[in-house]
This record gives C-alpha cells, structure tokens and sequence, in this order.
C-alpha cells in the first residue's frame, strides 16, 4: 500500500471513526499512527493473535525461509510494534502463547475467540454422504512442513498397515469452500502438530460442522498454567506423543468421536459466534474487562514456538541466539528469557 493512500485513509479514518481496532499486525504506519490517534481521543485497541507478534525466532516457516540475519531484524521490527501498542493503545488483546515480547499486561485473546461462521453459499452447500470403506480423516494444512504432515502420512500408512481402513483425504492450495466441504462429510479431523493453540482456524471451522480436530504441540503442557480453565476451549490438544493415541480413540469409537464434536460445535457456535465475540470486544473498547480476561507476561513461561518439531528446535534457535549475542539481546520479557536460556543450557532429551 502506497504512503500517499495510506496517509489518506489515515485521515478518513481520524474524521469518521470513535474506536480503531488494528488486527493482524496491520497498521497504516507500523504503529507509529498510535500516539496521534490516541492524542486525538480515539480509542485504539490492538489484537495480536500470533505470527504478527511472536518472535521470529520462535516461528518455525520463518527459522526454514529467511537468514539469521532477517530472522533477527524482523523479530526486532516485530518488537518496536509491541512496545508502541502497550505504551499507546488503549487496550492490547493478545495470544498468551505467542507473549514472548509482551511486557504489560494484555487482554488473553482466548478470552474473546476466533470469530466463524460459513457464508450463506457455503453453509447451504452440503457435500454427499461418504459412502467409502473405513474412518474418512481429513489433513488441510496451508504449510505441510510447519503443520506436521509427513509425520501425519507417516502415522496413517502405520495405522492402515494394521489393517485398519482409513479413508485419508489430504486437501492443499484449494478453494474454502472446497475445505468445508471435505469437512462436512469427513469422520474427524487433524489439524496441526507443532501448534501454540489449542484451536486454530481450520480446527475452528471444523468445530463448527460437529467434526472434532486432533491438534498437537508443546504448549498443551502449558496452557494450563497460562490460561483459566474456563476460557480453554474443549478442544482435543495434546502433545506429539499422545497424537497416535487421539487419532485411534476417534477411529475405534464413534460414540466417543460423536460426543466430542458436539461438545466443540456448540462451543464454537456458541461462545465464539460472531456475536458472542463482537460483545466482548465492545466489553474491551469501553474498559470493562473481567480480571480473569488479563494476562501478566511476568507469569508466561512458554518458549516452544510454533511449526518446529522439538529435535530441530535447540539448533535453530540457539543459532539466533548465537548470532544476536545472547538471549538478553532478544528483546523477550524476564520470565521468557529465563525459560530461553533455561532451554538452551539444559541437556537434549
């Protein structure tokens, strides 16, 4: 986006608008508007809900494409958007997974939801009954490699080498309402492994037709100790070793797999429709948020990161570290760099 039309809608914005709500990592100027919105009485809320505020160096597709270097220079670029947010915004919404860099406390934003709900076209689009041999489990991942699926083919060619049949429908690059379609007439789902939450999108929108979503990653071991149990979504989020277990419970009980898409459709359609989320946000723009809605970085521990498998996470991020002179050099609140360095000095497992 040019300066000039950027500039423009800057001010259309300043003369039309009460509240600013930046989502994504998306500002006009790279946060740099915040302080003049906030001079001019505007109330600017600021949501991070994961790669546009996590470290570079704990984002598993960015340690894989970019240098050291631009690992580092992004992380910081990603560091200065943070501290203008807390030090300008009215109010920061944030993934506590995803913190590393936080300071102040922020609004958890599992305590407002992923909003979702199929356009009309989609919603009345109904695939046709499955009518195949075996459980129909479907994989849709946006990055294979950060999503874990050769671990997932190699877990399903396990399974059916068993004699289990297994109908594995792997759809990528596709239209989205190809995707909900597969996942209508799917058994179950497996969205990610090496994930820093519990429901991501596409876990989300599977929810939402009663389809359960197996989804791993270390922070499972964590959120407990980050997040209040009432707002944790009744998802099915384990650790990387306990995905093969989780897979054969939804294949080798079909009550069990029923009950557990139930429980998350009506999460999901109730607790994070549309509507449900539009009204906490308008709880946060007018400061009326529950005690239980914050989060004190002081507390976080979480370092794991996201799309990286644990055996390649040590040398990829001790290679940053390395390279940036030290784990105080990063940028991280206190809490965050002790569990760093923590990591980096404890024995491989």
């Amino acid at each position: 986006m040019k300066t000039t039309y950027r500039a423009a809608l800057l001010v259309n914005v300043i003369f039309a608008y009460d509240v600013v709500i930046l989502t994504g990592g998306s500002s006009f100027f790279r946060g740099r508007e915040l302080p003049l919105l906030r001079r001019l009485g505007k109330r600017v809320v600021v949501v991070f809900a994961g790669s546009d505020h996590r470290p570079a160096f704990l984002n598993g597709r960015l340690l894989r494409t970019m240098s050291t270097a631009e690992i580092i220079e992004d992380a910081r670029r990603t560091l200065r958007y943070v501290r203008l947010a807390e030090r300008h915004a009215t109010a920061v919404v944030a993934a506590s997974c995803s913190a590393q860099f936080h300071r102040r406390p922020f609004v958890l934003f599992m305590a407002l939801g992923v909003p979702f709900e199929p356009a009309r076209d989609e919603e009345s689009h109904r695939a046709p009954v499955f009518t195949g041999r075996g459980v129909r489990i479907l994989h849709s991942p946006s990055d294979p490699i950060s999503k874990g699926t050769p671990v997932v083919r190699e877990l399903i060619a396990r399974l059916r080498a068993e004699g289990i049949p297994i109908d594995f429908v792997e759809i990528t690059d596709r239209p989205h309402s190809e995707v909900l379609a597969a996942l209508d007439e799917c058994d179950f789902a497996i969205d990610e492994l090496y994930s820093d939450t519990p429901l991501g999108r596409f876990a989300t929108e599977a929810a939402w037709f009663a389809k359960p979503a197996v989804t791993a990653g270390e922070y499972s071991l964590a959120i407990a100790d980050e997040v209040p149990p009432a707002l944790i979504p009744p998802a099915t989020f384990v650790a990387l070793e306990d995905v093969e277990a989780a897979v054969r419970a939804f294949i080798s009980d079909p009550g069990y797999r029923e009950s557990q898409g139930a429980a998350i459709q009506a999460f999901v359609q109730g607790e994070w429709s549309p509507a449900a989320v539009a009204g906490r946000f308008l709880r946060v723009i007018r400061g009326d948020v529950p005690p239980e809605w914050l989060c004190d970085p002081a507390r976080l521990a979480y370092v794991g990161g996201y799309g990286l498998a644990p055996d390649a996470w040590r040398p990829s991020v001790g290679a940053v570290v390395e390279a940036a002179g030290g784990v105080d050099q990063l940028g991280l609140n206190e809490s965050s760099a002790r569990s760093l360095t923590k990591r980096l000095s404890a024995p491989p497992t």
